[in-house]
């Protein structure tokens, strides 16, 4: 019947999900922590965006706000990852990354970036039911004389790092190391 056939399925995407459980169990949660740590060293700061005006107080608990590029900024942004190897995700969180150092008025700044949680190398892992996501740290530091694209190649290669570590949780990250 249709009700076992749905018992069974579920019992089935449950046991998936174990595996993967399973998997992240056995990662090295000692090198993560190494890897996050050596990351996020010398970071003291408390980033926050000073409020341009303060709104009046209203019922309103969440707005949606969408915002588009015009399609010659977007080629342009394209032919800048394609042509230097980046990723266009790494040309918008860097660029992120600048607008919070201009609002901060500093140089160094880290912000969470929120991860699929489905690098982890079990077979069949992208049709598994379960909670998978985590976020992670990004932090962009520029450094004097930093060219842009100098920026965007260290944080590319940051990311690439970084996803090795995605597995550890946010709140063991800041637990152990702030």
């Amino acid at each position: 019947s249709d009700l076992s056939l749905m018992i069974r399925r579920e019992r089935l995407e449950c046991s998936e999900y174990s595996r993967y459980l399973k998997w992240l169990e056995k990662q090295d949660k000692t090198a993560a922590l190494e890897y996050w740590h050596k990351e996020l060293e010398g970071y003291s700061e408390y980033v926050t965006i000073p409020p341009y005006e303060v709104p009046e107080p209203t019922a309103l608990q969440m707005e949606t706000f969408t915002a588009s590029l015009r399609e010659e900024v977007r080629q342009k942004l394209l032919t800048l990852s394609r042509g230097n190897r980046i990723t266009l995700g790494t040309v918008l969180q860097t660029a992120w990354g600048l607008l919070l150092q201009y609002y901060h008025n500093g140089k160094d700044v880290v912000f969470g970036k929120v991860v699929s949680g489905r690098n982890a190398r079990i077979s069949g892992i992208e049709t598994m039911v379960g909670l998978f996501a985590n976020t992670i740290p990004v932090r962009v530091c520029v450094h004097e004389h930093e060219t842009l694209l100098q920026v965007l190649k260290e944080q590319q290669q940051k990311a690439v790092e970084g996803e090795n570590y995605a597995y550890l949780s946010l709140a063991d990250i800041q637990g152990r190391i702030g």
